[in-house]
């Protein structure tokens, strides 16, 4: 009996193997005749080979189909990263105010050491180079000529400063570069840019290889010294320079005792997170700006001033407006920190009199203490001095005639006045003040005017002092 059992199932094998096979020829009358034999061992095995290859080809598909559908969404994502990238560099590059060339590059010879002490990290390698510009050039500048968006990790400082050695006509800059690998110094490019025969200056360009380094190993560091002349010998007169400008994020500006020996027709300086510190210069038009720094200085100007410095970034300054009774001198600081101004308003005519001026300050809160400690008889000015939240102190000379407006939210402003001043004009004056309070719309108000003599009612344009949100103090004037 085991053995007709055991031929039955030989039988089966073999008529399953060719029904099983992809090569094996089917017959039509024996494949219908098993859909009527339902009953049969035999057509129940075949049907359920077949459900089960039916259903591992289609497993198999949809895995292709799976990995062809991840393959095609990491391809696009890829694309749009590089299609993004590509278009912010672009946008980035348009943005440049000029597309400065490569002129000249620098020669760099090895250093042991700095050349002074503390001149800055000592990183494993130093390298220095240098150049010579005219002094006659229209402009001379410095730039930050980085084609990586994220920023390389190079930083330094700049400084500008006179030199007896300096041939009168001439302008020496000295750049030292201290590093830890020349890897991440040789994509960097220090090199002299023209934006036209008259308008040169240095551009330091950052290879996008550089995007990303951040490691203490990548680090570069840049000492620049901008040598000026000194004017000859008996020259009572500073010299004259036209534009210098310097846009150089991460760089500490370190401008020296410049007023005395140089004059610029302007002076420009844009950075971020780093100082501006200035010990003293004059020129026709400066501007200084600055992000998460402070800017400390000495500056005279006879056309426009302008410090700005945000992300909690201080100003402490002393100020020199001149004007010649004709053409306004005007100053325009603005500060998320601390601000800490002190002007000192001067006319350049004969006789010493007259002048227009507009001061206008903001800071963000923090206190603010603007003050205008001398001015000419007969002067104008018209000074607005805004705090966001913080208070705010505004203090005038004596020589001030004009209206006055004050306004803080909550806390009623502060009036201060002397009320027997000495005539600045020597002409044996009294002074008026007139004021009063009001308020209006949550909000206490000072108004009035001062002015010399029995009918002169000023020349001035207007005092204004206003504090904004609710401060912890209120505003000050002093007269």
């Amino acid at each position: 009996m085991n053995s007709s059992a055991d031929r039955a199932s030989e039988l089966d094998k073999s008529l399953l193997d060719p029904l099983l096979s992809d090569a094996a020829p089917v017959d039509p009358a024996f494949d219908s005749g098993l859909a009527f034999a339902s009953w049969s061992p035999l057509s129940r095995l075949i049907a359920r080979y077949r459900r089960v290859r039916e259903s591992t080809s289609k497993s198999r598909i949809q895995k292709v189909l799976l990995c062809l559908l991840i393959f095609f969404a990491i391809t696009i994502v890829i694309l749009i990263i590089v299609v993004t990238k590509a278009k912010r560099r672009a946008l980035y590059l348009s943005h440049q105010p000029h597309q400065e060339v490569c002129d000249e590059y620098a020669v760099w010879a090895p250093l042991d050491d700095y050349p002074e002490p503390g001149y800055g990290p000592r990183l494993r390698y130093i390298s220095t180079t240098s150049f010579n510009f005219s002094r006659f050039d229209n402009s001379l500048y410095f730039t930050d000529g980085s084609l990586n968006l994220f920023g390389p990790n190079i930083h330094g400082a700049i400084s500008f400063v006179t030199d007896a050695n300096v041939p009168k006509d001439n302008i020496n800059v000295e750049i030292v570069a201290s590093y830890e690998s020349k890897e991440a110094f040789t994509p960097i490019a220090v090199c002299t840019v023209r934006r036209s025969p008259i308008e040169r200056g240095i551009g330091i360009f950052a290879s996008p290889g550089l995007a990303g380094m951040r490691h203490y190993s990548d680090r570069t560091y840049f000492l620049i010294n901008v040598k000026l002349p000194l004017p000859e010998d008996g020259s009572t007169h500073p010299m004259f320079f036209n534009h210098i400008a310097s846009h150089l994020p991460a760089f500490v500006h370190r401008i020296g005792d410049l007023q005395p020996t140089a004059y610029f027709r302007s002076f420009d300086v844009t950075t971020s997170s780093a100082l501006i510190i200035v010990d003293s210069l004059a020129a026709g038009s400066i501007h200084l700006c600055t992000t998460n720094a402070n800017i400390r200085g000495n500056f005279k100007v006879t056309n426009q001033l302008s410090l700005i410095a945000t992300n909690n970034g201080a100003i402490t300054a002393s100020s020199t407006l001149e004007s010649d009774g004709l053409s306004e001198c005007r100053a325009g600081i603005l500060s998320d920190g601390p601000l800490a101004v002190n002007f000192t308003l001067a006319s350049t005519n004969d006789d010493h009199d007259r002048g227009e001026f507009t001061i206008t300050t903001s800071t963000f809160d923090e206190p603010a203490d603007v003050v205008v400690s001398s001015a000419p008889v007969g002067h104008t000015l018209e000074l607005t001095a805004v705090s966001d939240r913080g208070g705010l102190r505004v203090a005038l000379p004596s020589t001030y005639e004009g209206p006055l407006s004050l306004a803080s939210p909550g806390i009623p402003p502060n009036f201060k006045y002397d009320p027997n001043p000495a005539d600045p004009s020597g002409l044996g004056r009294n002074r008026t003040v007139v004021h009063y309070m009001r308020s209006e719309s949550e909000s206490d108000y000072v108004d009035g005017y001062v002015h010399w003599g029995r009918h002169q009612r000023g020349k001035g344009l207007g005092v204004r002092a206003f504090n904004r949100g609710e401060p912890l103090t209120g505003v000050t004037l002093e007269i």
